[in-house]
């Protein structure tokens, strides 16, 4: 396996949702090499929070938790991929940038097309595209796209 993340600062966008949390374990199990700095960004503060004190095998979690969180290999960053200087801010610090930040749940798409189009649509193009990175000749990103549609219809 190659060490393709090792030394590497890592960002997750949506790093607190169901696929996020997944590519957060599978980056620390260290399988494309160990990330000097691996980067969760969310606006789910509470779910942040969770995260932390289950990272950190608190017991019962206390607002300390977040005191040395700059100190340690994995980060939380509040912060909206729809809004662009929370992403810049984030993004300028790293090397790889993952986008796992999206709506998925199609009637809420439905019920509020202009967050779903922001948020999966302009989210994606936001944090592919706001480097310079940091000290890597050839930064990268990787975004994930789906199929998920209902009540397709036919424009022909």
């Amino acid at each position: 396996m190659t060490d393709l993340l090792a030394g590497a600062r890592v960002l997750i966008t949506g790093g607190t949702g169901s696929l996020g949390q997944t590519l957060v374990r599978r980056v620390l199990r260290g399988e494309l090499g160990l990330p000097d700095k691996l980067i969760v960004f969310s606006r789910d503060e509470a779910k942040q929070h969770a995260m932390k004190a289950t990272w950190k095998h608190l017991q019962r979690p206390t607002d300390d938790v977040w005191y040395h969180n700059f100190d340690e290999l994995m980060e939380f960053q509040i912060g909206d991929v729809r809004d662009v200087a929370s992403v810049e801010r984030a993004v300028r610090r790293c090397d790889v940038v993952i986008n796992a930040a999206a709506m998925k749940q199609v009637p809420t798409c439905e019920y509020f097309p202009a967050q779903a189009v922001a948020t999966n649509v302009l989210g994606p193009r936001t944090s592919s595209g706001r480097w310079p990175a940091r000290n890597r000749s050839t930064p990268w990103s990787v975004c994930r796209r789906t199929r998920r549609a209902s009540r397709s219809t036919s424009w022909a």
